[in-house]
C-alpha cells in the first residue's frame, strides 16, 4: 500500500470515528484496529494525536469548503438544500462533534472558519 494511500485511510477512519465518537475516539489502537494497519503508520505519518487531529480538520475545512460552494450553486431551496445536506451528512455531523467540543482550541478555531464559509451562502443577506 502506497504511503497516500494509508495517510488517505487513516485520515478517513479517523474522521468518521470523529463523527461517531468526538474527541474519546481518538484513540490510536482503535483506529488500527478499525484500519487494519500497524500503530506504528500511524506515528510515522502523523506523530501524535494532536498533529492526527490537525490533519482531520484540515479535511474537514475542505469538505466545509465543498458545501459551501453546493449552497451557493442551489437556486431552488427543496430539493436543492436537502440534497446538499445527504452528500455532505458525514462532515455535517462532524460540524456537531465541532460544537460540543468548542472548549478544545484546535476544534474551536475550526468551528468559526466553518461558520464564516457557510454562514454567507445561507444566510439571508
Amino acid at each position: 500500500m502506497s504511503k497516500n494511500n494509508s495517510i488517505k485511510i487513516w485520515i478517513e477512519t479517523g474522521y468518521a470515528q470523529f463523527v461517531a465518537e468526538g474527541l474519546e475516539g481518538m484513540q490510536v489502537e482503535r483506529l488500527a484496529n478499525l484500519t487494519s494497519l500497524n500503530k506504528s503508520g500511524h506515528y510515522h505519518y502523523f506523530g501524535d494525536r494532536g498533529i492526527f487531529l490537525q490533519h482531520l480538520m484540515k479535511h474537514h475545512l475542505t469538505q466545509a469548503e465543498l458545501i459551501s460552494n453546493d449552497l451557493r450553486l442551489i437556486e431552488d431551496f427543496y430539493p436543492e438544500f436537502i440534497e446538499v445536506l445527504l452528500k455532505f451528512s458525514l462532515p455535517i455531523l462532524a460540524y456537531m462533534q465541532l460544537v460540543i467540543n468548542r472548549h478544545d482550541r484546535l476544534l474551536n478555531e475550526v468551528y468559526l472558519k466553518v461558520n464564516g464559509f457557510v454562514d454567507l451562502p445561507v444566510l439571508p443577506s
